[in-house]
């Protein structure tokens, strides 16, 4: 892979990361509204209700009424031709103006299908669910959530990341194997995954699935130390409790160091426990 393409795909990933939008990755391809974006969204600065999405200038707008909800313009009088401009194919348009781009393509069907339709499995702990959906971006501290499989953690965070977005933050959503697999990948190039540490919201499903290597334990504790220390909220859902939960981890002292750095960074208050039904 060559420097250009490598950079052009870091471009990309950091347009996508900070507005949810995805660009063509080759430069050469791109239209004035995709070099716009990469322009504005540099990994220097976090986007937010009330900046422009192009240009991340300040402006205000009327809320308006679609579908039930009140939404607010997310593109500045100024920007908003050269947005028509690029979406002036009708199928892109039509993609465009959902919501959740992201949550719509990334989320699994079978939770897609749940959620959308609003009808929740008689087996999902409705309780904990609703305790979920009350999480904000606006908060600093994060969420963890345990219970045996099938209770309704894994749904219940995808449906607050499809809240997420629409709300104008898109997290990071990763199974605890993807999580893993960046950091073994970050381990071997000794250097810790800044992406992951500074992402507005970071939810990671089944922590604890698969043992970790010390390498990619020291890893997870950087990342969540960071994420800590800067109070961006990291959710997580674990099946695993206590000293079962230290024991996923190849060494005991960097197992506890993880459990009690989750501990700082959510509170005792913010464990929702699946398991009871209650």
């Amino acid at each position: 892979m060559s420097d250009t393409t490598t950079l052009s795909a870091v471009e990309a990933e950091r347009v996508e990361l900070a507005i949810g939008v995805r660009i063509e990755q080759n430069a050469a391809a791109r239209t004035d509204l995709e070099r716009q974006l990469v322009r504005t969204w540099d990994g220097t600065r976090d986007w937010r209700v009330g900046l422009c999405k192009v240009c991340a200038a300040p402006f205000e707008d009327e809320p308006r009424e679609w579908e039930g909800l009140n939404l607010t313009a997310t593109v500045c009088e100024k920007c908003g031709p050269m947005v028509s401009a690029h979406y002036s194919v009708g199928a892109e348009r039509a993609r465009e103006v959902t919501l959740t781009p992201w949550w719509d393509e990334t989320c699994p069907a079978v939770y897609r299908d749940i959620i959308s339709g609003q009808a929740l499995p008689s087996t999902v702990n409705r309780a904990a669910f609703e305790r979920v959906q009350q999480f904000t971006a606006s908060t600093d501290r994060g969420l963890v959530l345990t219970g045996a499989s099938g209770a309704g953690k894994t749904l219940s965070l995808w449906a607050l990341a499809r809240a997420l977005e629409r709300s104008g933050v898109r997290p990071v959503f990763l199974s605890a194997v993807e999580f893993a697999r960046r950091l073994a990948s970050s381990a071997r190039d000794l250097e810790r995954d800044n992406w992951l540490a500074g992402c507005r919201v970071l939810i990671v499903d089944d922590l604890g699935k698969e043992k970790l290597t010390n390498a990619v334990a020291s890893l997870m504790w950087e990342v969540l130390d960071a994420r800590c220390n800067e109070r961006r909220p990291t959710l997580i859902s674990t099946r695993f409790k206590g000293a079962s939960f230290v024991g996923r981890f190849a060494d005991a002292v960097i197992g506890e160091d993880i459990r009690g750095r989750i501990n700082d960074s959510c509170g005792a208050q913010n464990v929702i426990d699946f398991s009871r039904t209650t």
